[in-house]
């Protein structure tokens, strides 16, 4: 084997603090537009060298992944990085995507 377990703990320690600053980023960004609304999300990536469309994808994981689900996820002792959250986000309830079409899921 090439890597060590101290290379395996480094590794999972730097993708928790990749997931971590995401979520925090997503949270300033929740914060930012929530007092100045929608339109300033636009300048504010562009001040911090952010691209819109992450600003958007970082904000949006945020408001999904609640307090409470980030307490249990930092409790599971699972990793669990930023992509899968990502698509966690993009699903709607029960699993299933958010549309017309999968509406039938949630009743």
């Amino acid at each position: 084997m090439g890597y060590s377990e101290q290379d395996m703990q480094e590794g999972w320690t730097l993708v928790v603090r990749g997931r971590t600053n995401r979520l925090e980023l997503g949270d300033k960004l929740l914060a930012v537009t929530a007092a100045s609304g929608e339109g300033v999300l636009e300048q504010f990536c562009d001040e911090i060298g952010l691209g819109v469309r992450s600003g958007r994808d970082y904000r949006h994981v945020a408001r999904m992944c609640t307090p409470p689900l980030r307490a249990k996820i930092a409790a599971g002792g699972v990793l669990i990085n930023y992509s899968i959250l990502r698509e966690g986000a993009r699903l709607g309830p029960g699993g299933c995507r958010s549309t017309r079409a999968v509406a039938s899921c949630w009743t």
